[in-house]
């Protein structure tokens, strides 16, 4: 399950990534698509722990992926192809 709220990323003073609330329930598939430079890479970075929120939280499988990265890499596994 991946649970967001409240997230932001902000670079430069300009806003990247702005999502209120999102959930996205275990079994579910989800796209991620939009025109280029609309924030899609920097969210995938978001929700691998590469990147940290300007503010909000993220979770999947019940973890936050850059302040528990040793329990988020037992549970979470990322392949980019």
């Amino acid at each position: 399950m991946i649970k967001i709220k409240n997230l932001q990323k902000i670079i430069d003073q300009n806003p990247i990534v702005d999502i209120e609330s999102l959930v996205v329930a275990a079994g579910q598939v989800v796209a991620l698509v939009g025109p280029v430079g609309s924030g899609k890479a920097e969210l995938i970075e978001l929700l691998i722990g590469k990147s940290q929120p300007s503010k909000g939280t993220i979770r999947l499988a019940d973890v936050e992926p850059w302040t528990e990265k040793n329990l988020f890499s037992q549970r979470v596994g990322v392949l980019f192809s």
